[in-house]
């Protein structure tokens, strides 16, 4: 994929591709074809962008929930899939995701780009350790495979401990020296734990050359420049690389040199920050092809995009919000605020002044916390309120989000309504965080398997409890269950 084209072609290339894919999944796809019937689109009428359009999104609840797995695949066979991997659905289940041979090569194109965009790894001797969660985790996979991929001619070696800290502390120390560089890959919460853990273990981390590959959640640029350094580096724009993923889909699109760099800038611009990321939450911003992904912002702040897969998805919402620009209204806008497309040349360099369209995703709207990786649902709170041990205690009002302690350690924050009678004292704020924590292992298996690699300790939900009728769990319409965190 040449990143050099136009922004207006790319976009018409992307709208011809989008279209290109939709009459080809009316075709092959069953249910597809069947969802299409139900809402009354005739195929052969969608011919412009402008129809293109006006085809009914859909998401998980009304079409990938509502068809067997085999009807969703193209020609509504299975054995034409490459592999399976899974990961938690809405409610916190398992859901399997067919990946598809189209789908396997757009991620080791993103991968080869990476490697050799930021870590030069294809003329540099490179260990990457894969910290991704392993067995069928679609990430970990992902990461597997691709590596592998970009491995086969290129001076990179692999190695998989998956969410193990000390494994992966004790291969960077044993394995490391026999190398240039280290590519630690990792939700970006993990990879400090390994980092700290290694310092408190006595692991002089800046012996190494050691560099970031992270996934699946956002970050602020203070972290960024804390983690590398921890580890002796001052290379923002290219130590380390935030992939913007999604099980659904694979890769939506990655940070850039060129994104990073505009990013920093908006952090030391509160109005910049303001204009780039009105929602007042820490998004990530990165590039994405348009030829992979084609991006439709939808009414709300959501985002639907068209992308070929194991499941093919046209006009898919996946209830992510976010934002797109093209090259011409990001610099528009980034001259407005005093800081020229020649100086961003100048700070990142030419060739990584890629002509790609830029993408912002702030994370889910379906109301879930991040912890390490690991996605925490709301519905894996209110399971445990409804048990009749917990009827008179809480209203089951709660408001969750993930905060950070001085060290920037991650952890489940949950703000609790007690019950009108309740009264706080005996304990109650910790016995039920151990038994929430419990609950957790029990009914989400990503937190069992992040828990599991990162200890009890630091994976125990910090509870706050508030008297009944307390000003912020009056709801409107709806009550809300996730804390807005401002940046």
């Amino acid at each position: 994929m040449d990143a050099a084209v136009h922004s207006n072609e790319w976009e018409d290339r992307a709208q011809k591709s989008a279209l290109k894919l939709f009459h080809e999944v009316s075709e092959r796809v069953p249910a597809y074809r069947d969802f299409l019937s139900r809402h009354g689109v005739q195929p052969q009428s969608i011919k412009t962008p402008a129809d293109f359009a006006k085809v009914p999104c859909i998401d998980k609840a009304n079409y990938l929930h509502k068809y067997p797995l085999d009807m969703l695949v193209w020609d509504g066979d299975l054995s034409k899939v490459t592999m399976i991997s899974r990961s938690s659905g809405s409610s916190g289940q398992p859901y399997y995701w067919p990946r598809g041979k189209n789908q396997e090569a757009e991620v080791d194109f993103i991968y080869d780009n990476i490697y050799r965009t930021f870590f030069d790894a294809h003329k540099k001797k490179t260990l990457v350790i894969g910290g991704f969660a392993l067995g069928t985790w679609v990430g970990g996979t992902f990461n597997l495979s691709a590596t592998l991929k970009f491995a086969e001619n290129n001076p990179v070696t692999l190695v998989t401990p998956g969410a193990n800290k000390h494994e992966i502390i004790e291969l960077a120390v044993k394995l490391g020296p026999f190398f240039d560089q280290i590519i630690i890959g990792a939700y970006p919460p993990f990879v400090k734990e390994v980092i700290d853990t290694g310092v408190a273990e006595g692991v002089d981390w800046k012996k190494l050359t050691v560099k970031f590959f992270y996934a699946a959640e956002t970050f602020s640029e203070p972290f960024r420049e804390h983690l590398l350094s921890l580890v002796g580096s001052n290379d923002a724009l290219t130590g380390s690389v935030n992939i913007i993923g999604t099980a659904d889909a694979a890769i939506l699109g990655h940070e850039t040199p060129l994104s990073i760099a505009i990013r920093r800038a908006a952090t030391n611009d509160s109005n910049l920050w303001k204009e780039l990321f009105p929602a007042h939450r820490t998004p990530t911003l990165g590039q994405y092809y348009p030829e992979f992904k084609y991006f439709e912002p939808l009414e709300g702040g959501e985002l639907a995009f068209t992308t070929d897969g194991g499941i093919p998805l046209v006009r898919y919402n996946i209830h992510d919000h976010g934002k797109i620009w093209t090259q011409e209204q990001m610099f528009t806008l980034l001259d407005a605020h005093g800081i020229s497309k020649a100086q961003l040349r100048s700070e990142v360099g030419a060739k990584n002044m890629w002509i790609l369209p830029f993408l912002c995703i702030y994370g889910k709207s379906d109301q879930t916390v991040p912890f390490y990786g690991a996605k925490v649902f709301p519905e894996n709170i209110k399971s445990l309120l409804e048990q009749k041990a917990w009827a008179n205690v809480f209203t089951g009002k709660f408001l969750m989000s993930t905060a950070y302690d001085d060290n920037m350690n991650p952890h489940i924050h949950l703000d609790m309504e007690l019950a009108h009678n309740a009264t706080p004292g005996g304990g109650l704020e910790s016995r039920f965080a151990a038994i929430l924590f419990d609950h957790l292992v029990a009914v989400n298996s990503e937190f069992a398997i992040i828990s599991k690699a990162v200890g009890e300790a630091k994976s125990i939900p910090q509870v706050k409890l508030h008297r009944f009728g307390d000003e912020q769990f009056k709801a409107d319409i709806k009550l809300r269950w996730v804390s807005s965190n401002p940046r």
